[in-house]
């Protein structure tokens, strides 16, 4: 998955689409898909649905109260919202969801009939009917299935400023139910499509640890442990089993939290411990551990990009991603580890490695949560506390301070001593 991906702006894509393809179905009225004209105009609709694909496994449109959405998002009027209504509802078209595997041809063919005014009293007509005809499946009209991801999913408003970027509205439609979220990590595809979700599998994934993290450990801890009671207390053997998996689904997702400590402390680990017995030709790798692996050795990876091989100063906003993860799924020790690797390099002799770690430090001091991210925070103030008491700091050592200053870092139990603070105020360059 590519993390660009995350920033698009769904909105605004919603908006492009519609644009697109009343555009295209003008010169497919004028000419026929078939003429060259027309065939260059049905390209530019079709590389915005491709664009969408990338996070989305369908593209709805769907018409409700007069209004015109896509991808559950309600479009601000205008002459092409205007045409898109008329076309859909002379087909008698309330609900319509293209699939990502659809075809240039199949998206040719559907405009072609789109466009056409038809007695919609013969069924032969019927948009439906005639997909069906020319075995076209990627395509669906008025189907359950096409009403369901309109209905199971919030709709938001395109004349609304508010971020529309495919991370937030993942994240927002994950919601906090703790039980979902574990079934998600653990079933990945089967629980997409229960909850009707059609964000695409990897996606939600790679946003899953986010999400986990955003939600406070007690409320976690609470729910494991009502899971324990019920399956201590449940006499049914193949109840017991499936809550024996829930809760052990459950006790997964906690490895994408930070307090993973503070909520298994005192649990029952027997519970749910049988699903975890198979043998090892069957059982799968938990969808956790894969991502706190990848996430770490793509920021080893990076760090030798940015450190060593690149001439010029990085780009530091891959790294700083890569970095906040490492502390959204948990991995403190990793992220010590990291800033340790950055700190030694503020001492090396060559000047472009200094800089390079001072850039990366800078950014890395931004993702810093200061109530959640203690470790890795005193982790710095120590290292900095060390240097400073051995005079054996460097001008970026004076830097790091300021922005450690700036940052807040200093207050409370973060004190660096006001003798040294007071030390390199002096000597700090501007």
């Amino acid at each position: 998955m590519n993390e660009s991906t995350l920033d698009y702006d769904i909105n605004e894509l919603a908006h492009s689409l519609v644009r697109e393809l009343a555009m295209a179905a003008r010169k497919v009225s004028i000419y026929g898909s078939h003429h060259p004209m027309a065939h260059k105009a049905l390209e530019k609709p079709f590389l915005v649905c491709e664009r969408i694909f990338r996070f989305k496994r369908y593209i709805n449109l769907n018409l409700s109260r007069g209004d015109l959405y896509i991808l559950n998002i309600r479009l601000k009027d205008s002459v092409f919202v205007q045409e898109m209504t008329r076309f859909m509802q002379g087909l008698e078209i309330e609900a319509l969801l293209l699939e990502a595997r659809i075809s240039m041809d199949e998206f040719s063919r559907f405009l072609d009939h789109l466009v056409k005014r038809t007695d919609q009293t013969d069924p032969g007509n019927q948009l439906a009917n005639i997909l069906r005809g020319h075995k076209i499946e990627t395509i669906e009209v008025n189907s359950e299935h096409a009403f369901m991801i309109f209905e199971n999913n919030k709709q938001y408003r395109g004349d609304v400023q508010a971020d529309y970027s495919v991370q937030s509205l993942v994240l927002q439609r994950l919601g906090s139910d703790i039980s979902l979220l574990a079934r998600l990590a653990a079933t990945g595809q089967t629980a997409l499509d229960e909850h009707g979700i059609d964000f695409n599998l990897d996606i939600v994934r790679y946003l899953l640890p986010e999400k986990v993290a955003t939600i406070d450990y007690n409320e976690i801890r609470a729910h494991l442990t009502g899971l324990a009671a019920e399956v201590l207390s449940e006499k049914d053997p193949s109840t017991k089993e499936k809550l024996e998996q829930v809760y052990h689904a459950t006790m997964h997702l906690t490895d994408y939290h930070s307090d993973r400590s503070k909520i298994v402390d005192g649990l029952d680990d027997s519970i749910g411990a049988a699903s975890e017995t198979e043998t090892p030709s069957t059982q799968a790798v938990a969808p956790s551990s894969v991502i706190r692996l990848e996430v770490g050795e793509a920021i080893d990876q990076l760090i030798v990009r940015f450190l060593y091989e690149d001439d010029k100063a990085p780009d530091s906003r891959e790294f700083t991603s890569c970095f906040s993860r490492l502390l959204k799924t948990g991995q403190q020790g990793k992220a010590i580890q990291i800033v340790g690797q950055l700190m030694d390099m503020l001492e090396a002799p060559q000047p472009k490695y200094r800089q390079n770690a001072l850039a990366l430090i800078g950014n890395v001091l931004e993702t810093f949560d200061l109530d959640s991210d203690t470790a890795v925070c005193d982790a710095v103030i120590d290292r900095v506390n060390d240097r400073l008491e051995k005079k054996s700091e460097t001008y970026e050592y004076s830097e790091v301070i300021w922005r450690l200053i700036e940052k807040g870092m200093t207050a409370r139990k973060y004190d660096i001593p006001a003798r040294l603070t007071k030390s390199m105020a002096t000597r700090r360059r501007y």
